[in-house]
This record gives structure tokens, sequence and C-alpha cells, in this order.
């Protein structure tokens, strides 16, 4: 005698399919934008870096600061009323200054050759600029002492997580959870900017034109490094305000410009240039003034952000009780509706009509064909549509399996 019951498995599989983009510039063109800085406290006020002035917008209209036509590599508030910046080109000028907003003054805080970015730690109150030559800290922004540690590296890029902090340079990666010790990475990546996402995965650029060049990513904070995919010409990664991994090429190689979204569980790579006027990525950032998601390049010929973009939903299947099935998944930004599509295989494209188009929110669907039903199983793929049923690529493929099993009788 032989007893058949039905047991149902939740499989995920992973599959692969592009649009126009409302992007639109933000503040003057025609200008080389290295950099932008967003203050989020009152007073308001947006900061562009550009290759020879600051130019900060208050609600008043743009406004240009320079100093001797010196490019601005990066800034970051001291006060309501005062800026730190770093800037120079290689002169005798380079340095570490406070931008008053308020006289519209620059003031000399500490001489560093060829500076390349100045960044706050919460975690240990503390300023950090990176330059040709070290790297430098600040307790209060204005007196500045270097780090032996990192005498005569080219620190070129850092990122911080909470007590984790990561900084690249002269070839080599350096990290620390204490801020006072610092390690050194084991054969790591050559970076040249980097980004942590909120879960603590971190993401580095490995630039120009190697056999090793693209995308890199540690999940242990620096320590060790895998390859996410191979790419050139590669300038920037970034995130916006939904955890979304944006990457940055400077220069066209083969089918790679502009910018794309890189989504790590389905190693999908959705680029977003279409509507986008400049294709030379300096530097990915996000606007945290506005209440939405939004993603900003700064280019060769000024800036550009758009709020609204389609990238791969990701799906996921679980189970409700024995006869109903459940998919989720994570909202994307710009997406008007979801169109699922169902096959009996587990291995199929998007058909011409979905099986279900889904507009309301939570992201969530119940359904119970096939459950069960040992002689048919269902697979599911999504796809994200904004309000020109322009679609997104294709979704994982998540799925129910059933199948029989004989259990013998038991002798005893």
């Amino acid at each position: 005698m032989r007893i058949i019951a039905a047991a149902t498995c939740w499989i995920l599989l992973i599959a692969n399919s592009g649009f126009g983009h409302a992007w639109q510039g933000y503040g003057p063109t025609d200008i080389t934008v290295n950099n932008c800085y967003f203050h989020t406290a009152e007073p308001y006020y947006s900061v562009l870096c550009t290759s020879d002035s600051l130019l900060i917008d208050d609600d008043m209209g743009w406004h240009a600061y320079s100093y001797s036509d010196l490019s601005i590599w990066d800034a970051y508030h001291l006060n309501a009323d005062t800026l730190i910046v770093v800037l120079g080109d290689s002169s005798w000028s380079d340095g570490i200054w406070a931008f008053n907003r308020q006289i519209g003054q620059f003031e000399i805080l500490e001489w560093c050759f060829i500076p390349h970015f100045v960044m706050y730690s919460p975690a240990y109150a503390t300023y950090y600029v990176g330059f040709g030559y070290g790297l430098m800290k600040s307790t209060d922004g204005i007196s500045w002492d270097t780090i032996e540690y990192f005498d005569w590296i080219d620190c070129v890029s850092m990122a911080c997580f909470g007590n984790h902090i990561v900084v690249s340079g002269g070839g080599q990666i350096f990290y620390s959870d204490d801020g006072i010790t610092w390690n050194n990475a084991i054969g790591p990546p050559i970076i040249s900017d980097m980004v942590f996402l909120d879960n603590g995965m971190l993401y580095g650029i490995f630039p120009d034109n190697s056999y090793s060049s693209g995308l890199w990513s540690s999940e242990d904070y620096g320590m060790t490094w895998n390859v996410e995919f191979w790419d050139l010409q590669m300038t920037s990664v970034g995130k916006d305000s939904d955890n979304t991994l944006f990457v940055g090429w400077h220069d066209p190689v083969t089918r790679s410009e502009g910018i794309a979204i890189w989504v790590p569980e389905l190693e999908d790579l959705t680029f977003i240039n279409e509507g986008l006027p400049e294709r030379s990525i300096n530097k990915i950032k996000t606007n945290h003034l506005v209440d939405c998601p939004s993603v900003i390049c700064c280019t060769e010929n000024g800036v550009f952000y758009v709020t609204a973009y389609l990238y791969p939903p990701i799906v996921s299947a679980d189970r409700v009780n024995s006869t109903t099935g459940r998919l989720t998944w994570n909202i994307i930004p710009g997406a008007a509706t979801y169109d699922f599509y169902r096959h009996t295989s587990p291995y199929f494209s998007a058909a011409e009509t979905p099986w279900l188009t889904v507009s309301e929110l939570p992201p969530e669907l119940e359904f119970t064909c096939g459950i069960g039903d040992e002689n048919t199983n269902y697979y599911f793929l999504e796809i994200a549509c904004d309000s020109e049923n322009q679609e997104s690529h294709e979704s994982n493929i998540v799925g129910e399996f059933d199948f029989a099993w004989d259990a013998p009788i038991s002798t005893k």
C-alpha cells in the first residue's frame, strides 16, 4: 500500500528583457560639474562643485563663487552659514577651505595637495579629507590633522557605514571599525568611487581600461572583494533614497555609456539613458531635498535628474495556507502597474497578454492556481510598467512545484 501526499515547493529562477525617462536639467548648463551637495536642514540650499566655481542655489537663484577659477571637488556643511570645500588643480592654493555663504568668501583652513573628497562620519563626529599624499581628519572642521597611517598615499575615495570606514588609495583598500586602527584589505581591486547600501553591502568602481575594470562589491566592510560585472571606463557608483544602486560611465564603451541601474539579486543592468542630454558621468548622487526617490548625474555639461525610472522587480513567493500562495515584490519608482505572466514551464518569457495586472498597493498578490495539484505547476514573472506603458526588464521567475511521494507503511 502507498500513501500519496502533495507537497508544494517554492522555487526561484533568474530570467531576464527596455523605455524613456523624464530627465530634467538642474542649474546652469554648459558647465563641468564634479560633484554636488544638498543641505537638508534649514536653511535649505543646493551646491554644485564645478571645474571653476562653487554654485549655490538657496531659492534666490543660482550664484557662482570662485577662487582663482580653481576646480571645486567636494563640499559639506560646517554650520548653517559655512561650507567646507576642497579645491585645487595641483596648484599652490590646493587645500581645505571654508566658504561663508553670507559674505561669499573663501578662507583657507589647511593646505593639502590634490584634494579629492570631504566626508563626515556621524559615528565618530569627525570630518575627513582625502588628498594626493594622505588622509586628514578634524572634529571641529577648523583644525586638521594628518593620519600618519596614510602618509604618502593618494586617498581618492571613502565610504562610511555606522562605525565602519573604508578608504581607497594608492591601489590599496584600508578598513577600520573603530576609526583608529586601520587594516589593509588582501588583494583588493583598485577602487575610485564607493558607496554603502543600507544593508551594509559596499560597492566600488574599478576605473579605466584594464582586465579588472568594472563594478566590485564587499560584504565584509572592505576586507574582501568580489566582482559584480566587468566593464570599461566606469566612473561612479551611487544610490537613491530607496537603496537602488546606480553605476555610471564617463566615455562610451561598446554598449555601455551614461547611467544604469544594477540589481545585484538578478544580475540585471538596466540603462536609463533615454532623454539624458549628456552621458559623460562624473558623479552620481541623490537629492534628499525632494520627498521621492531621485537620481542626479553630475556631467561634463551640467547636472540632470530624474525621479521616475523602471527596473525589474524582485519577486518572492510563499505559502498562505494549504490552498493559497502569495507573490510579493518591491515597489519600483515610476511604475503605475505591475504585469504578471504565468506559465507551466519554469523557463519562459513574457507573453503578449499578461495573466494579471496589479495597480494597487501593498505589493502582494494571492493566488490559488496549481497549489496541491501534482500534475500542474505554475511559475510567475513580473514586469513593471509606467503610465505610458513602457516596461522594465523581466523580474526573476518564482513558482510553486507540487510533487507526490510514496510513504511505506510501517511494519512495527
